[in-house]
């Protein structure tokens, strides 16, 4: 057993640990310098898409392939649907004060819908600024 340090085909540097005789570690640090790192390799996921959703006489604002940052939306007061395997939070889009805290909070987690898109672009004008809880 013994420990090398591997300059993998992507340029990064990472320290291996490897079993077995001499000849077969030589072979297998040959075999990894030639390959990409693991964090190149491993493919990028993408991000949680977030949509604005009609439910009834409601809406809500409702998140999608949200795994990588379930504990965060937990965090933030949103609620697993396990029908639609979604994260969601009610949101009232006609008030401001509402929905824009709550989209403040997501913006830079997820891709939005065409609907919070709009928001998106309103983000940085007078009439949103007021309600945001970033400033």
């Amino acid at each position: 057993m013994a420990k090398y340090r591997v300059t993998y085909s992507c340029g990064h540097e990472r320290e291996v640990q490897l079993f077995g005789p001499l000849k077969e570690r030589d072979r297998k640090l040959t075999w990894l310098a030639s390959q990409v790192c693991p964090d190149c390799a491993s493919p990028a996921r993408p991000k949680p898409q977030a949509r604005l959703v009609k439910d009834g006489d409601h809406y809500r604002i409702q998140v999608t392939d949200a795994f990588p940052i379930k504990d965060y939306l937990k965090g933030i007061g949103y609620r697993w649907d396990p029908d639609r395997k979604a994260w969601w939070r009610p949101v009232n889009p006609a008030d401001p004060a509402d929905l824009v805290p709550a989209w403040g909070q997501l913006r830079d987690h997820v891709d939005p819908d065409p609907d919070l898109s709009r928001l998106e672009r309103a983000w940085e004008s007078e009439q949103v600024r007021r309600y945001r809880t970033d400033d």
